[in-house]
């Protein structure tokens, strides 16, 4: 009798919501050109990379996929689409698509061309006379629909890549992978991920961040128009938007934008700015407290609170309640020195990072970085008992940035919370 059993690829499938052909259509096309698509991935001055074509490709592939394109496809790309017209960057990128022979799928090269303006941040009503019939709900529903994709992507290959797992348990497109190439196929877990956010925001990279503003009631304080205007003018990092210099800058432009009082909402999103970091972590505090028993309370309270040397022994502390054993400390850089060379490395962040650090790890397949507050709810899982050990083992040893929001497909209870940064204090 055959013995049938769930594998974690198979798990992520399913958590997706995405048609099975789907996911092994997209593992199948990342694990063929997996060496060209990582070899834009940007790594530095030595490897600049080229993020726009690999984000034309992976959009393209989402578009082809089943999902879309087959007999039994569940998501649709408006027929305003199908219009023959000249695509530059169809054309520029054709040879490392899923489907090199994109005249059958010109809906899917249209789309994603549209796409690619709408991440760098290009007005609704400009895209709207892009194509015939396609106007703005058209557009906003078509990026709810790559995200969902994307975000399913993203969950699956990091199942699909993981180290421990035997080749038995990949995908059959990985199986015959060289070692070496399935890790690599871990560096486009960042970006595929970023692409989603993009997707989600319609935002440049370098204004991600301004999302993350949120106002009283939890709802996004800065509007996409806000965000892209500050970034053409060069006010787009956490602490341009903040230093004194830049006032005057920043009501002119507000003002430019139609705000009523230019003085007052510069003024507001400065307290924003000031305030965020701190606001984003005590509404994770607040609710992962609720959650806990009381006597687990105060180790989630110096977890928080603690700095330097008595941050080590808080966070020890909560290492020990969870049963994860620790003997040393080492970091990217001498990891190598020590005998560590293929060691997956993770640096905890207290109080918190740079909102553009996460972009600028997209090559390195050998380090997570995670702040308190989402490290903090991985920990209240581990204490509710509502995901393993092994989960939140995968979790954290995903390259980029580990967040809350992605603890969702590693927790077995249904009764935990998907984002708690996103609730009203």
């Amino acid at each position: 009798m055959t013995m049938l059993h769930v594998t974690e690829v198979g798990r992520q499938v399913a958590f997706s919501g995405l048609l099975p052909n789907t996911a092994y259509y997209l593992l199948d096309y990342l694990a063929r050109r997996g060496a060209e698509l990582c070899a834009l991935v940007p790594n530095g001055e030595q490897q600049p990379g080229d993020p726009t074509q690999l984000n034309y490709c992976l959009l393209n592939a989402c578009l082809t996929a089943p999902e879309f394109s087959g007999m039994q496809r569940t998501r649709f790309i408006h027929y305003g689409f199908e219009a023959v017209i000249q695509n530059d960057v169809v054309e520029r990128y054709a040879t490392n698509l899923a489907e090199p022979q994109w005249q059958a799928y010109r809906e899917a090269a249209n789309a994603a061309a549209l796409l690619m303006d709408w991440l760098e941040g290009v007005p609704v009503d400009l895209l709207e006379g892009r194509f015939s019939e396609v106007r703005a709900g058209t557009i906003r529903n078509l990026c709810r629909e790559v995200v969902w994709v994307l975000s399913g992507l993203s969950n699956i290959l990091a199942a699909a890549t993981r180290p421990n797992l035997s080749t038995g348990e990949r995908p059959s497109c990985m199986r015959a992978l060289p070692k070496a190439a399935v890790t690599s196929l871990r560096r486009l877990l960042t970006p595929v991920r970023l692409l989603a956010w993009r997707l989600d925001v319609g935002l440049p990279p370098a204004v991600l961040w301004m999302t993350e503003l949120k106002t009283s009631t939890g709802e996004r304080a800065v509007t996409r128009q806000e965000a892209f205007s500050l970034y053409q003018i060069g006010l787009s990092s956490f602490e341009s938007l903040r230093r004194r210099s830049n006032w005057h800058q920043l009501v002119e432009i507000l003002g430019a934008l139609g705000a009523s009082h230019p003085q007052a909402r510069a003024g507001e999103l400065r307290k924003l700015a000031d305030e965020w970091h701190d606001t984003v972590r005590n509404r994770y505090l607040a609710q992962q407290l609720r959650r806990l028993d009381e006597a687990d309370r105060p180790l989630l309270q110096n977890f928080y609170g603690s700095r330097e040397k008595q941050f080590e022994s808080a966070f020890q502390a909560l290492l020990e309640r969870v049963g994860i054993r620790y003997t040393a400390r080492v970091v990217l850089g001498s990891s190598e020195q020590y005998g560590h060379r293929d060691t997956f490395c993770v640096t905890l962040c207290q109080p918190g990072i740079d909102p553009n650090v996460p972009e600028k790890l997209q090559a390195v397949v050998r380090l997570c970085v995670v702040e308190t507050h989402d490290l903090a709810e991985a920990f209240t899982r581990l204490m509710r008992q509502s995901m393993s050990m092994q989960a939140f083992h995968d979790w954290l040893t995903q390259p980029g940035q580990a967040k809350a929001e992605t603890l969702v497909v590693h927790t077995r209870s249904t009764s935990e919370p998907e984002a708690p940064a996103l609730e009203a204090p």
